[in-house]
C-alpha cells in the first residue's frame, strides 16, 4: 500500500480538553484528515489511522478523547462525510490514555474501553499499545492487539510492535537491542502494514534505533506515533513510507 496524497488541512476537528505545560487543562482541537492510497482490499472502504489522544471530554463526565472520537466518526459515517466504519478498517498507534480532567500530562491507565467502543463501530480494528496505555479485560474478537505480532484481516497482512524504547521494567518498554531486533523481523516478514507506537525519531538529537532498524526494509508502509513530526510523511529507501498520526486522525480512501 502507498499513500498518494495527505491533505494539508483537516476537514474536520473535534475540540476536547487537553493538559497544558504549565499544568492546567486547556481546549485543544483533534484534527481530521483525507488521504488517498493506491489500493485497498475488495470491501473495504477505507483505513481510518489514528494515535496518541490522550484527552478528555471538554465536559463531564470527563470522558476519554478515544470514547468522543468514535461517536463523532459514527457521525460523520451517518452524514456521508466519511466511509460507513463497518466497511472501514481502525489502525491504532497507541497512546490512548490521559489523566482525569486532564491536569497533567503523562500517567497511566486503562484504554480497553476505547478499543471496545471502536471495535463496535468498526469492520475491525488493530493496533498497538503506547507507552501511557495499559489493557485490563478482554478485548471482542474484531480488536486485534499487536505486540511482536502479525494479524490479517481482509487480504491485508498488518503487523505490529507495541511500546517505546525504555527500562524493561516498565510497562510497554524494551531495550533498544531487542526493540530493534523485533522491529527489523517484523519488517521482514514483508506486512502490508507495520504499526509502531514510536516511529522513527525526528527531532534534532534523534534515537536512532528505529530507522536503523528499517534502514534495509523494502516496500514497506509504516504508521506511527507518539512524539510530532514538523511533515506527518516520510519517505525513505525503496518504496518506503511512515506516516505519523501523533494527535490527528487520517482517513486513508482509494
Amino acid at each position: 500500500m502507498k499513500l498518494l496524497h495527505l491533505d494539508k488541512d483537516p476537514f474536520w476537528t473535534l475540540p476536547y480538553r487537553n493538559a497544558g505545560r504549565d499544568g492546567r487543562p486547556c481546549r485543544s482541537f483533534l484534527p481530521l484528515y483525507r488521504g488517498r492510497v493506491d489500493k485497498l482490499p475488495d470491501g473495504l472502504a477505507a483505513l481510518i489511522a489514528a494515535s496518541d489522544l490522550q484527552g478528555r471530554e471538554d465536559a463531564e463526565p470527563d470522558r476519554l478523547l478515544g470514547l468522543l472520537l468514535a461517536e463523532e466518526l459514527e457521525e460523520l459515517a451517518q452524514a456521508g462525510l466519511v466511509p460507513p466504519l463497518g466497511e472501514s478498517g481502525l489502525l491504532l498507534a497507541g497512546d490512548l490514555y490521559g489523566v482525569p480532567e486532564s491536569l497533567k500530562r503523562g500517567g497511566s491507565g486503562d484504554v480497553g474501553e476505547v478499543w471496545r467502543a471502536f471495535a463496535e463501530r468498526f469492520r475491525w480494528v488493530a493496533g498497538v499499545l503506547g507507552n501511557h496505555d495499559l489493557l485490563r479485560g478482554n478485548l471482542p474478537m474484531k480488536a486485534r492487539l499487536l505486540d511482536d505480532s502479525v494479524a490479517h484481516l481482509d487480504g491485508l497482512r498488518i503487523a505490529g510492535l507495541s511500546g517505546i524504547v525504555g527500562d524493561p521494567k516498565r510497562p510497554n518498554r524494551r531495550s533498544a537491542a531487542e526493540f530493534a531486533g523485533m522491529i527489523a523481523a517484523l519488517a521482514a516478514g514483508r506486512p502490508d502494514i507495520l504499526i509502531l507506537h514510536q516511529g522513527p525519531d525526528r527531532r534534532p538529537h534523534p534515537d536512532p534505533t528505529v530507522a536503523d532498524a528499517l534502514a534495509g526494509a523494502r516496500n514497506l508502509f509504516l504508521l506511527c506515533g507518539h512524539s510530532p513530526w514538523p511533515d506527518s510523511l516520510l519517505a525513505w529507501g525503496e518504496g518506503c513510507q511512515a506516516l505519523n498520526v501523533d494527535g490527528r486522525v487520517a482517513v486513508l480512501e482509494r
